[in-house]
């Protein structure tokens, strides 16, 4: 059964505007505990495996084509550096204005474009039946899709119909998460390098080494731990994708949060220092129909070495373990 969520833009404008309130008079809304690990275990005891919650109601077949403004939240990011005139995706922007605008700002692109990683293969339908149970070669960095705080959501079981080959890898910190989804996926998927399922913290990505994927997607993780006031765990978040990246390669994540409140906790310090200058080439907010994708591309610099607002790196360890799911 498919679980619907009724946040907004507009609900979530108004759960921001208290929350910076609350905070000015030193107060603090109730909210779960989201940026404990142990609490996602309890949150998926009672589902199983056909079980699914797509934060936002957003499916890949609302993504797979898609519109987008990017000029609606170019001041915001420009504070931070960023500037307006960008070449990404083969789109040219000039003074604020992007290549392909239909005359009301819009713009049109796919899934594929948004993320810097494209289908492989034609779509399979349903099915899923023409995946090959021959175990191929091991997939280019490149082409490596992470799936951060996947829940139970089937972003990810769409994308291997929609004819990506993956890896797609999908990351949860919840146990009961990655055993549901690897008995709810057809085994052939994880023979052929398709999929894998992996127990890991997105705030370390310990199971993942420096410079293997190209793209890391999240809708409802980011927005989770802003909810909960975690915002050093969303700069954690950060560090962690930007280590596992390629040069060149895309983390994106949607939200309902507007960046007059997002954007701070994501490239900023507690203190107001900026955080990870020189993280990220280019750093993008597009206005979609009904959310919003926070998009940053990582440059081609070193990771070592990254500045993080305090003189130097930074390394995270929350315990519990990073394992696939056939090693529990």
């Amino acid at each position: 059964p498919s679980q619907r969520n009724e946040m907004s833009l507009r609900g979530r404008y108004l759960i921001d505007r208290m929350k910076r309130f609350a905070e000015a008079r030193n107060l603090k809304l109730p909210c779960p505990p989201y940026g404990d690990p142990s609490y996602w275990d309890g949150a998926y005891e009672k589902l199983g495996p056909d079980d699914e919650y797509e934060w936002g109601n957003v499916g890949l077949d609302d993504l797979m084509v898609h519109r987008y403004r990017g000029d609606t939240y170019a001041e915001d990011v420009g504070r931070y550096g960023y500037p307006r005139r960008r070449r990404k995706e083969g789109r040219a922007y000039h003074d604020g204005v992007e290549k392909g605008q239909d005359e009301g700002g819009w713009v049109e692109t796919t899934f594929g474009d948004a993320i810097g990683v494209h289908p492989h293969e034609p779509a399979d339908g349903e099915g899923g039946g023409g995946v090959s149970e021959v175990i191929p070669p091991p997939c280019p960095p490149a082409s490596r899709v992470l799936m951060m705080g996947c829940g139970n959501s089937r972003l990810g079981e769409a994308m291997i119909h929609w004819g990506w080959s993956g890896p797609i890898s999908q990351i949860d910190v919840s146990g009961k998460v990655v055993t549901d989804l690897s008995s709810r996926c057809p085994p052939e998927w994880v023979k052929s390098n398709r999929m894998e399922f992996v127990r890991d913290d997105a705030c370390s990505l310990t199971a993942f080494e420096p410079k293997c994927a190209g793209a890391a997607f999240d809708k409802g993780l980011i927005d989770a731990l802003f909810c909960a006031d975690r915002n050093d765990l969303v700069r954690d978040v950060q560090r962690a994708v930007h280590r596992v990246l390629i040069p060149g390669g895309v983390w994106a994540f949607l939200s309902f949060s507007k960046p007059e409140f997002l954007l701070s906790a994501t490239m900023e310090e507690k203190d107001g220092r900026a955080f990870g200058r020189g993280l990220w080439e280019d750093v993008q907010i597009r206005k979609m129909e009904s959310i919003l994708m926070y998009r940053f591309v990582k440059g081609n610099e070193d990771d070592e070495g990254i500045e993080t607002g305090n003189g130097g790196s930074k390394k995270r360890d929350r315990g519990g373990g990073s394992r696939r799911w056939w090693q529990r």
